[in-house]
């Protein structure tokens, strides 16, 4: 039950991700498919056609990316700033509910309104009629990975804002980290083998973040 209070509590930080992507990926996501269309329908105008969705890879990454980072300063950065830990963690709740609380609320909020997004997207580009060849599932698949992404600087932003160090030693670890995450992802063709360096960021940050909240003195 303690749970899911905090986790109500995180619906402002929640909502307000939710409207930053709601606005990046279908409204411009929009825009970019009923560009793409035209394509199809004056292939002697506009030269030949793009892939359906092409446009949509580097609208997911920096909606994604940019959410999660918005999430880890505002769960992590602020209360540092604002010097409110010890209000926050000197409750009746572990650290470790309190912790999951707020990465459950950010990974939600990046699955029900980032991944929600591309789906509507996608599903809308997949009508038939739309395209000559419409998308394929593996477009599907790739677009998570870009969305999954937003967790990789989430939990970089996230460790960088509680972390000790110096800003000139390991401090920005985590969103240097992230970063490499990102450009490997960038350089990378292979869907399996950006998949894995995805997800082997995801666990290495997170498990960072947990050691070092459940440890250090706030």
């Amino acid at each position: 039950m303690r749970f899911f209070a905090l986790l109500k509590g995180q619906r402002g930080e929640i909502l307000g991700s939710g409207i930053i992507q709601i606005l990046f990926i279908l409204g411009f996501g929009y825009f970019t498919v009923t560009a793409a269309t035209q394509y199809d329908r004056f292939p002697k105008v506009f030269g030949p056609a793009p892939s359906p969705l092409s446009d949509a890879g580097p609208l997911l990454i920096f909606s994604s990316c940019l959410c999660g980072t918005a999430l880890g300063i505002t769960q992590f950065w602020i209360p540092g700033f604002r010097r409110t830990w010890h209000f926050l963690l000197h409750r009746s709740v572990s650290r470790t509910t309190i912790l999951l609380s707020m990465v459950t609320a950010a990974a939600g909020s990046l699955v029900i309104f980032a991944g929600g997004c591309w789906t509507l997207l996608f599903l809308y580009a997949s009508l038939p009629g739309l395209f000559i060849l419409p998308p394929t599932f593996r477009v599907y698949i790739e677009g998570w990975l870009f969305i999954s992404l937003g967790l990789v600087f989430y939990f970089g932003t996230a460790l960088s804002s509680i972390s000790t160090a110096k800003f000139y030693t390991t401090k920005l670890f985590g969103i240097t980290f992230a970063g490499i995450v990102l450009i490997v992802t960038f350089m990378s063709l292979d869907i399996f083998w950006t998949s894995a360096v995805v997800a082997a960021g995801i666990l290495i940050l997170a498990a960072q973040l947990f050691s070092v909240f459940l440890n250090r003195e706030f």
